[in-house]
């Protein structure tokens, strides 16, 4: 099939052809992580599947003064009107989010009191995830039958997008 993000990038500069766009094809690690955050950003939007990786390219963020913009789950949710944006410390009913949040503070020491800010901006669905039958694969994960409902999915991106461009403008 096609690249997303070279589509992505002619979309884009077919909307406005004086936008720079640093098309990189490549999966955040810690191992990828200096050669992807080399170049400085405005902002950045994550949108990956892995506690883990998200941890830490929050920490790397904060750390180099990038802001970002995580984005929770949406495998089992349907709902676009239940979707919030709060400071990361303060997300629910999303498990990826529940786990970053614990990869930060046991890994990278994040704050461990529950009402203090991470100062993190997070997009996530507060709906509780549906299961459509009790023979179904409970595993939240791309092995598993829950898929995501597209309404939900593009709702998220939309509304990460309008916070990246309201922090941009408003910074």
């Amino acid at each position: 099939g096609l690249s997303k993000v070279q589509e992505m990038k002619k979309r884009l500069e077919s909307i406005n052809p004086d936008v720079k766009v640093n098309a990189i094809e490549e999966f955040y690690t810690p191992k990828s992580s200096n050669q992807l955050l080399s170049e400085p950003y405005s902002m950045i939007i994550d949108a990956m599947d892995s506690s883990l990786n998200k941890a830490h390219l929050i920490n790397e963020s904060k750390k180099r003064g990038i802001p970002i913009i995580t984005v929770g789950a949406s495998g089992g949710k349907t709902d676009p009107t239940q979707i919030h944006i709060k400071d990361l410390a303060f997300s629910y009913n999303d498990t990826l989010l529940a786990r970053v949040r614990g990869d930060l503070r046991k890994l990278y020491g994040f704050s461990r009191f529950k009402r203090m800010k991470f100062h993190i901006t997070s997009i996530f669905s507060s709906q509780i995830v549906s299961l459509p039958n009790e023979s179904h694969d409970k595993k939240l994960n791309c092995n598993g039958a829950l898929g995501s409902l597209c309404t939900l999915t593009a709702s998220m991106g939309l509304m990460a997008a309008h916070e990246a461009i309201n922090q941009i403008i408003n910074d």
